[in-house]
């Protein structure tokens, strides 16, 4: 799995790479639960294709925490569940320690301070209202 997974792309990878896939048509070939062979290029296609179903199945499982209604999407499925499996350092999950909801209070200090557009999140109506108006040449 290293050989064919590596990212690398100079010829003397490549080669191992050919070699790689070469042996895994092989043995597919020669398994008795096989009905219809298939060549390393074939093969090769399948693996990422089924790489690509596995990767939308695990997008779509997260984004089932973010629906706030409708249908949910499928579950994943035992075929997808193999390839995750498989290739937990392909896709890694990235653990987020912080994300997006801040709490207010630790926030506070800052939106005194430098919040100075306020005014621009009323509508328009009370923006006019609060504005202040100067014409030059008179004093306030």
């Amino acid at each position: 799995m290293d050989i064919v997974e590596n990212r690398k792309t100079d010829g003397t990878s490549q080669k191992k790479k050919t070699e790689a896939w070469e042996d895994i048509a092989c043995h597919y070939n020669n398994s008795p639960n096989v009905s219809q062979r298939a060549n390393a290029a074939q093969l090769k296609k399948m693996w990422q294709n089924l790489k690509t179903k596995a990767r939308d199945a695990k997008t779509l499982e997260a984004q089932k925490k973010w629906t706030g209604g409708g249908p949910a999407p499928p579950a994943i499925g035992s075929e997808e569940t193999q390839v995750l499996s498989i290739l937990p350092t392909v896709m890694p999950t990235i653990e987020v320690e912080i994300d997006s909801d801040i709490i207010q209070s630790s926030t506070s200090q800052f939106s005194e301070t430098n919040d100075d557009d306020g005014v621009y999140w009323q509508n328009k109506k009370n923006r006019m209202m609060d504005m202040e108006v100067h014409v030059f040449g008179e004093e306030p």
